[in-house]
């Protein structure tokens, strides 16, 4: 293997560790629920649990991307994948909820840091049409790491809802891998961008950091209340971790395959194609009265992710010039996460009003919108170019 297949084959790795920082602990919700039911506001703060990650993210990826910028994408990476570990693990040995918490919001920053590092290297090595097979094939590798991860959490589920958390120890064998990647990265200009590379097109930039943030607000409905449902329509933790296992399967080939053809339609009519499909598997969760048919919305959905993902972030790395990369997609990053912390909270009050159900009519609703403002946004618009051009289309030559 070349040099640039170690570290593509390093960075695919790598993703495949996001889905552990939240959805492998996602079978296991149920039990820490009734382990911890005696202290106040149990059933929130053990969704919170999940999705605490999400805003230690948020708030700490735009510093990750400052560091990224002066210091470069390897020693991050590094610094990452040793607290990741650390962190993740700590749920082995917490006596209380707080503690849990605590380093799950360690176990955030760990994740900031290999995420926005990943991607700064991932836009530094791949340009155009290349950049975009990968960043599908980086999104279908987070997806089948939760092929492997989710349902081996939901076995161990079984035994406690500590054992998930063995999962995180996992990882440590990656830091060969990751020692081994280039000390010194040349960032050279994206040969499909225009000519004035320094300019941030801020406008361009702000609609995909709303758009990640809309999509991914509707999109961890999976993690963070699909469990709960299995759970009322009468699967275990090992059977609820195998359906979203193949959820995630889903996604994961749909990555693979999409990256056949990445690059060749814009990325915004991608990603509002694929949030067509999230609505659809959405809506048929929302009608679903049994485990097969919420399996059935389950993979429709997951599929339109899979489509979706690796679109938003193709359009926001091609936005983002070599000298501000690090900071552009730490703030993709950031929404996203953001996101993610919020999810569960947004869709609270649905549930209490009229159940899980409930919230997934409003996902369905919210992703129809976000589809239709994608298909019709002005190119020019999209591409952060004041003139119409076809900067977007550029990329995928």
């Amino acid at each position: 293997m070349t040099r640039i297949d170690n570290s593509r084959l390093t960075l695919l790795l790598i993703a495949s560790l996001t889905v552990m920082s939240g959805a492998i602990i996602a079978p296991g919700l149920p039990a820490m629920r009734a382990h911890f039911a005696a202290e106040p506001h149990a059933d929130v703060l053990v969704r919170l649990v999940l999705t605490i990650v999400g805003l230690a993210i948020a708030l700490t990826a735009p510093l990750i991307g400052w560091l990224l910028d002066r210091v470069g994408r390897r020693p991050v990476l590094i610094a990452g994948l040793v607290l990741y570990t650390l962190s993740g693990a700590s749920g082995l040995i917490a006596q209380t909820l707080p503690q849990v918490m605590v380093g799950r919001l360690i176990l955030g920053v760990a994740v900031a840091a290999l995420m926005t590092a990943g991607s700064a290297l991932a836009s530094d090595l791949f340009h155009g049409r290349e950049r975009a097979r990968f960043l599908s094939q980086q999104s279908a590798f987070t997806n089948l790491g939760g092929v492997v991860f989710i349902p081996l959490a939901g076995l161990l589920a079984t035994l406690s809802w500590r054992a998930p958390f063995i999962a995180y120890l996992l990882p440590l064998l990656l830091l060969p891998l990751t020692l081994a990647l280039p000390r010194h990265t040349h960032v050279t200009p994206d040969p499909a961008r225009p000519a004035q590379t320094d300019r941030i097109p801020w406008n361009a930039i702000l609609i995909g950091y709303a758009t990640a943030f809309l999509y991914m607000l509707v999109f961890y409905l999976i993690p963070s209340q699909l469990p709960f449902r299995l759970a009322e329509l009468g699967a275990n933790s090992t059977s609820s971790g195998l359906l979203l296992g193949t959820g995630t399967l889903a996604g994961g080939i749909t990555g693979l395959a999409y990256a056949r053809f990445a690059g060749r339609l814009v990325p915004t009519r991608a990603a509002g194609l694929g949030l067509l499909l999230l609505a659809t598997g959405w809506f048929i969760i929302h009608l679903a009265p049994t485990l097969p048919l919420t399996l059935l919305g389950l993979i429709v959905g997951s599929i339109g992710g899979g489509i979706t993902l690796p679109n938003i972030n193709t359009w926001i790395a091609h936005l983002a010039p070599p000298h501000a990369r690090g900071r552009v997609l730490a703030g993709l990053t950031s929404s996203t996460f953001l996101a993610q912390f919020l999810s569960p909270l947004a869709a609270a009050p649905l549930i209490a009003a009229g159940g899980i159900p409930h919230a997934f009519t409003f996902g369905t609703l919210l992703a129809l919108a976000l589809a239709a403002t994608l298909l019709l946004l002005p190119e020019h618009v999209s591409s952060g170019r004041r003139q119409s051009g076809a900067v977007l289309e550029a990329a995928a030559d």
